[in-house]
Parts: structure tokens; C-alpha cells; sequence
């Protein structure tokens, strides 16, 4: 239903004319991610996307149909194959945000999460968390059992919770000592202590990039 509302708005096939312009890669899967698929999105929210590529050499083709706003390479930091590639247009008044990252580079961020994911970089995690959580837009074979790998993993959900609840609880120390001492420093870690505290709970939903957003899932009940 996303794709096709996508498409109708746009007025053309928007997962097979991104794929056309990107080279010489292929495509192994595209989610959509961000707040539209977590519920959270408004009228304004752009269109977030990611795309499974087979390999990290990519080079975005212009094409008519998008206005482009941005288009650089991001450093996944995982060695060999890690760079991603970001690039932002506009399409009939539609923003587009999307992400390429390489199958090996995808592989090696699943390798770290299952040794050690307290290694992860934000990014590393911001990636993993929005594609266990995002709508699969398309997939072959190999994209498939990529994704179901990322969504069956629960350890990066429960560590994230984990840390995020114990900040929640030095923060509520630290708001209670700051109140006692009459210091207005205290409503500032007492919302941080909620902050940390809503992280942790989104995180062991699988939402564990849910950021400065938190308040609008928690209004719409989707934690």
C-alpha cells in the first residue's frame, strides 16, 4: 500500500527508477524506515528509505524525475566495503531520504551486534534498528534472509533497552539530589531520566533509534 500510494503521488514506479539510476550495483532489498512505518509520521515527514545494494560502489545517475538536494558517501565504519552512501532529493513536493548499504557492509554491522554490540557506533545502531523495524519494500533471496536476520535479533534490542534503563536510574538519583538542593538542574535530569526511560522502553519494542520522537509513539500507544 505505501509503495503504490508512493508511486500514485510521484506518478511513476519510485523503487524501480531509483534502482535504474544507481550503478554498476544491484538492489537486494528497499525498507522504508523512519516515522511513517513506526506511525509516527505527520505531513510534512519525508520519505525514508533503505537500500540493500550488492556492493558499496555506488554512483547515483541523474535523472529528471528528482531534484537532488544531497549526495555523499557516510563511513559505516566497519572495514572493508563500509561506506554507505546517502543521497536526499525532492520529487513532486516529496522529500526522499535514502540510505545505500552494502550487503557486506550490513553483514559486518549483524557480526559485531552478535559479538559485541556495545562496539556499535550510533550509526551503526541508528541502521540496524530502523531495519528491524521498517516495512520491507522489496526483497529477493538473499535480501530476504538479510532482513529476517536483522528482525529475529533480538540482542541489540535488549542491550539497548538494558543501558538505557540504567541511565534512567542515574538520572533519577541525580534529579532527586538536585531537587533536595533546591537547584532547578533538577528538572532538567528529571527529564532526562524520562527520556532515557521511554529509550529503554521503545528499544525493547525493537525501536531502539527512537530519539527526540518518543512522546508522539507513546501518545499513539505504539509502545
Amino acid at each position: 500500500h505505501y509503495v503504490r500510494y508512493m508511486n500514485n503521488f510521484v506518478g511513476f514506479d519510485i523503487l524501480a527508477s531509483i534502482s535504474s539510476m544507481i550503478s554498476p550495483t544491484g538492489v537486494k532489498a528497499a525498507v522504508a524506515v523512519g516515522s511513517i512505518p513506526n506511525g509516527v509520521g505527520t505531513k510534512v515527514s519525508d520519505a525514508d528509505l533503505i537500500f540493500v545494494t550488492c556492493s558499496s560502489d555506488v554512483s547515483i545517475r541523474e535523472s529528471g524525475k528528482f531534484d537532488t538536494i544531497f549526495s555523499g558517501e557516510l563511513d559505516v565504519s566497519v572495514g572493508k566495503d563500509g561506506r554507505c552512501v546517502n543521497w536526499i532529493s525532492m520529487v513532486s513536493g516529496l522529500e526522499l531520504d535514502v540510505l545505500f548499504v552494502s550487503v557486506s557492509a550490513l553483514q559486518q554491522i549483524q557480526e559485531r551486534v552478535a559479538a559485541s554490540n556495545n562496539g556499535l557506533t550510533r550509526f551503526q545502531r541508528r541502521i540496524y534498528g530502523r531495519l528491524s523495524t521498517g516495512w520491507e519494500l522489496y526483497a529477493d533471496e538473499v535480501g530476504k534472509e538479510l532482513l529476517a536476520g536483522v528482525r529475529d535479533d533480538w540482542t541489540l534490542r535488549v542491550s539497548a533497552s538494558v543501558s538505557d534503563f540504567v541511565l534512567a536510574l542515574q538520572s533519577l538519583d541525580d534529579a532527586a539530589e538536585a531537587c533536595q538542593a533546591g537547584s532547578i538542574v533538577g528538572l532538567y535530569q528529571a527529564r532526562t531520566c524520562l527520556t532515557h526511560a521511554f529509550a529503554a522502553v521503545s528499544a525493547s519494542y525493537g525501536y531502539t533509534d527512537a530519539g527526540s520522537k518518543w512522546p508522539r509513539m507513546y501518545e499513539k500507544e505504539i509502545i
